[in-house]
């Protein structure tokens, strides 16, 4: 008899072992990943994930972000490693198919907004440079050395 929990008990019978139970469990669970059964249950979702790099410019820097009119990242002292070229990651679920994106340096008096159409996962690289802020949009990751 294996015990689930405190209330509930399921007999086995002789041949099977809980162990040997949950091991099975585990490998049907993987074939159905594997087979793309589950994405049936995500036809018609909305969610997306916005990927939001913080790239090249920043020096000890109040960073404030805002998707959607929600803050998703406020961090003090960012700052850019020289040789990456990288600051930062934030990764977000954006729900629908658009993002209001609004990204803010206090200290520097700098604020750009802009809206990204998500028709599916974004990565958006974020610099400051002498004229602002400015962003680049990929549909794949970015990449650093």
């Amino acid at each position: 008899m294996c015990v689930i929990g405190k209330s509930a008990a399921v007999n086995l019978g002789p041949s099977i072992k809980p162990s040997r139970l949950a091991c099975l469990l585990c490998i049907c669970v993987a074939l159905v990943s594997a087979c793309g059964v589950t994405d049936r249950f995500n036809e018609g979702s909305s969610v997306k994930t916005l990927h939001i790099d913080l790239q090249d410019g920043f020096q000890s820097d109040r960073v404030r972000i805002v998707v959607n009119g929600e803050e998703v990242f406020d961090v003090t002292d960012v700052t850019t490693m020289l040789l990456l070229g990288y600051a930062e990651q934030i990764t977000i679920d954006v729900d629908g198919d658009a993002a209001n994106v609004e990204i803010e340096l206090p200290d520097r008096r700098l604020r750009e907004a802009f809206d990204l159409d998500m028709e599916g996962d974004l990565w958006l690289g974020i610099s400051v440079n002498p004229s602002g802020i400015t962003h680049v949009i990929s549909d794949s990751p970015f990449m650093y050395l």
